[in-house]
């Protein structure tokens, strides 16, 4: 449900990762490079991480 919420580069990147791809093989297959993945991937993580933590009822940790 979160990964639907994300854009369509970074939902492919998310996918693909899920899938086991190496950086390199994410930047060759959506064609930017392999230090844009990474910096990309750890944007996605912190944004799924306070999506996740936003939805969690009050009182959870």
């Amino acid at each position: 449900e979160q990964i639907a919420r994300l854009d369509h580069v970074d939902r492919s990147l998310t996918l693909l990762m899920l899938d086991g791809l190496s950086y390199r093989e994410m930047a060759d297959t959506l064609g930017i490079s392999e230090s844009h993945v990474g910096v990309k991937i750890n944007r996605i993580k912190n944004h799924l991480k306070s999506l996740t933590k936003e939805e969690q009822p009050h009182g959870v940790c």
